[in-house]
């Protein structure tokens, strides 16, 4: 390596020459053994977590096992969907699985978006079957950090958005019938566990399980009918996490889109709105300083040539008296 110094009438740089040397690999250059077991050692913690269960649903329900990780503890109206949607997989009656999550409703998505609406603070958790690879079941109900990644292998960018309940109904019927029957439908809408649409699960259970679980109703409308135990209402705004770019319209949920596209719309406007307020005002306290200051500038003018007049008068005055008090009359009392 070699280097010279280049100057200007300016600035002054330093050229640098680089010549590299191919190494060939040899016994000399092998892994230090002991810093190689060292490593090995405290990279053993984090491989043990790809075997550790993100989800268990062993002793009939979610609780801990599902929470183990999460910063709050589940909201007692979610408890109630869990621990049902807990014991029917135990029973064996309700499995575990993302099979065909881009074709119906699957017991891994109501997981993944209760997680979601869980983490964030929402009152509903929805996402779409495209991002969930794994399209497996898991009859032990066991869900490790290893599976949890093969299922999603990929980051969702999830937000919060203040979806009116009509909106969220129009969401998941068109993304559960758009397009040519028997197709997979990328956006077809995993709603979280504690969401009742009616027949979503009818593949799942039979009809003596409908009743026992509360959990799944019969039919094809693809009706919601509660969230979180209370009957839903289309005219309610609900808190609701899903992924960002289905508002931009990825997997085309035309009632995302409209909705997301009015609320930039009015959100424009309202920015415009405020804008224009905020320069009235600002023209308003110019107009008005301006006037204020006009008023000044006439009142100290007025003041000036009363006092310059009342000068003149008292000189006057004065003169008339002088003149008077030269001629012997003496100034008057």
């Amino acid at each position: 390596v070699s280097s010279g110094a280049v100057s200007s009438p300016r600035i002054e740089c330093v050229r640098v020459e680089v010549s590299v040397v191919s190494v060939a690999a040899s016994a000399a250059l092998a892994p230090d053994e002991d810093c190689a077991r060292a490593a090995a050692k405290h990279m053993s913690v984090v491989d043990s977590l790809e075997d550790a269960a993100i989800v268990d649903l062993s002793k009939g329900g979610l609780g801990r096992g599902f929470f183990r990780y999460q910063p709050r503890p589940p909201r007692a109206s979610w408890w109630k969907a869990l621990t049902s949607l807990g014991s029917a997989a135990l029973e064996g009656t309700w499995p575990l699985s993302s099979e065909r999550a881009r074709f119906r409703q699957t017991t891994v998505g109501a997981l993944v978006a209760l997680a979601a609406k869980h983490e964030l603070g929402a009152e509903l958790g929805m996402v779409n079957g495209a991002p969930i690879k794994g399209n497996r079941a898991y009859p032990t109900g066991r869900i490790t950090f290893r599976e949890l990644k093969e299922e999603l292998p990929f980051p969702m960018k999830m937000v919060t958005v203040p979806l009116p309940g009509h909106v969220i109904q129009a969401a998941v019927t068109h993304s559960r019938t758009f397009g040519e029957e028997g197709k997979e439908r990328r956006g077809f809408l995993q709603v979280d566990a504690s969401v009742v649409v009616e027949g979503q699960y009818d593949w799942l259970l039979g009809s003596a399980q409908v009743a026992r679980h509360g959990m799944v109703t019969q039919g094809h409308g693809h009706r919601i009918l509660s969230v979180s135990g209370e009957p839903f209402d289309p005219k309610r705004v609900y808190l609701t996490a899903l992924p960002r770019n289905l508002l931009k319209g990825f997997c085309e949920i035309v009632p995302l889109v409209e909705w997301a596209k009015e609320a930039d719309e009015a959100q424009q406007h309202a920015e415009l709105r405020a804008k224009e307020e905020q320069n009235w005002e600002k023209g308003w306290m110019a107009y008005k300083e301006q006037t204020d200051h006009t008023a000044q500038t006439q009142e100290t003018q007025e003041t000036q040539a009363q006092a310059a007049d009342g000068t003149k008068k008292w000189t006057e005055t004065a003169s008339t008296a002088g003149a008077a008090a030269a001629g012997g009359g003496g100034f008057p009392s």
